[in-house]
């Protein structure tokens, strides 16, 4: 082998050795990329994100009717949220905007509820989309209250914690 064929031989080795660093290097990069614009959106959506916080009102509540309201406390609207209540249809409301409350009243059986219902299952669940198609839900379990109103006997329903439930 003459000197200008080994020569040519390195120069060919070193080209490839070269062009493999290059397309590694190039597909790092393009992996960091595509991260950082998963990030980008992931926190843009996140900035548009509604939470429904979950309250009722404990005087015109009763035993067998219990009034709640869905307080938009997000930044982003909260798309048909439907409440879902052991024993009852499910309720949709209208779309709730930013710092806006929607209202819905459920009948609740309460022997139903506690003497039927599994442990698991007493719950009142409010289920909704945010503009970009997310579905989102927030869950509280149930709870009997035993004063509820003026009457120390009188008996009601609540919950004991929220939790929203986030993609």
């Amino acid at each position: 082998m003459t000197t200008s064929e080994t020569i040519s031989l390195i120069s060919s080795g070193l080209q490839t050795i070269t062009t493999i660093i290059l397309v590694v290097i190039t597909y790092k990069q393009m992996k960091l990329g595509r991260e950082s614009i998963e990030s980008v959106e992931r926190s843009t959506k996140a900035s548009f994100l509604p939470i429904l916080m979950l309250g009722h009102l404990r005087h015109t509540s009763t035993d067998k009717i219990l009034n709640i309201q869905l307080t938009n406390c997000g930044k982003g609207l909260a798309i048909k949220p439907k409440v879902i209540f052991p024993g009852q249809p499910d309720v949709t409301l209208n779309s709730i905007n930013i710092g806006e409350t929607g209202y819905t009243t459920i009948e609740c059986n309460m022997e139903f509820i506690f003497k039927k219902v599994n442990e698991f299952d007493r719950k009142i669940v409010i289920e909704y989309a945010d503009v970009f198609g997310r579905k989102i839900s927030t869950e509280a379990n149930l709870i009997e209250i035993k004063k509820l109103g003026p009457s120390v006997d009188k008996l009601g329903i609540g919950w004991d914690s929220w939790t929203p439930i986030i993609p």
